[in-house]
């Protein structure tokens, strides 16, 4: 309670209404050589506006393998050369769904996880 951050939100304009905490959360996640991975943050998947980030993955995932990979790629082109990203050899578009109380309680384990597409980060 009171946390705000990308990708979950506590503010209750976002959880007004809803019938559950079950919320399904798209995301690129960058991965370094030994499998490590972290968020990749909206300002590098579309723009600084979370929610416009929100819509760019969420347009990719329902156009499929091919928009999906298509955003991948572009996000990829973005880290290449960055010294910030230097460790990450690729990253995964995914889609998880999360139980969003227990995810605020420290259980940030998703329900169900899948990947959307896989992409290399592009020498410089």
């Amino acid at each position: 309670a009171g946390a705000d951050s990308f990708p979950l939100s506590s503010y209750p304009m976002f959880a007004f209404g809803r019938s559950d905490a079950i919320t399904d959360v798209h995301h690129v996640v960058a991965f370094d050589a030994a499998g490590n991975g972290r968020p990749v943050p909206p300002r590098l998947v579309a723009n600084d506006e979370v929610l416009q980030a929100e819509v760019s993955l969420r347009r990719a995932v329902r156009g499929g393998r091919k928009t999906s990979a298509a955003l991948c790629h572009k996000v990829a082109a973005r880290l290449a050369g960055d010294p910030a990203w230097a460790d990450v050899v690729h990253l995964d578009l995914l889609s998880e769904r999360f139980d969003a109380l227990r995810y605020f309680a420290g259980d940030t384990t998703p329900i169900k996880a899948r990947r959307r597409a896989r992409c290399i980060i592009p020498p410089t």
